[in-house]
């Protein structure tokens, strides 16, 4: 018996980062900084980009994210980019105010790729908005959130990375 693989449709690549607005860092996996403070202002983002060797524009993207604790979330935004890096205006993803330390889902209004004249956009920011909270006097330790993004041809999955808060400081 002779087994080929068939190419998938669609092929899309998901990564996921944490920005410390206060501080001016960034954090990924691979980070040797991975601690904030309690209080600062964090956004998560979650990158979509769609491979141009697709035979399919990557269709129906739901995400499904699970969010990382001891954050108090403020709001979300989607922002679409084209192949050229050109971006959308800023979509507010209206369930934020909503959101609590477990998940947020969003369908994403726009499908990524280029094959067909419908859309152009190839990536998508997913960035949500929130403060660490860590009501303690020591250090926490926040894990690693998982993501999931599933269209109609392509699932791609991410998780935050790990990151620490530091704890309120006793006098």
């Amino acid at each position: 018996a002779v087994f080929e693989s068939i190419p998938a449709l669609a092929t899309a690549k998901g990564t996921s980062s944490l920005t410390d607005n206060d501080l001016n860092k960034t954090i990924t996996d691979d980070s040797t900084d991975n601690t904030v403070n309690n209080g600062d202002n964090l956004s998560f983002d979650y990158n979509l980009k769609w491979d141009d060797t697709s035979r399919e524009n990557w269709q129906n993207i739901v995400s499904d994210l699970n969010l990382p604790t001891d954050v108090t979330y403020r709001s979300a935004t989607i922002t679409y980019k084209d192949a050229n890096g050109n971006s959308s205006a800023p979509i507010t993803i209206s369930d934020a105010k909503g959101m609590t330390n477990s998940t947020l889902s969003y369908t994403l209004t726009k499908d990524l790729g280029t094959i067909d004249a419908s859309t152009g956009y190839t990536s998508a920011d997913i960035v949500l908005n929130g403060t660490a909270t860590n009501s303690t006097g020591q250090e926490i330790t926040v894990s690693p959130a998982p993501a999931t993004f599933k269209g109609d041809n392509a699932i791609e999955t991410t998780s935050t990375p790990q990151f620490k808060i530091e704890g309120n400081k006793v006098p």
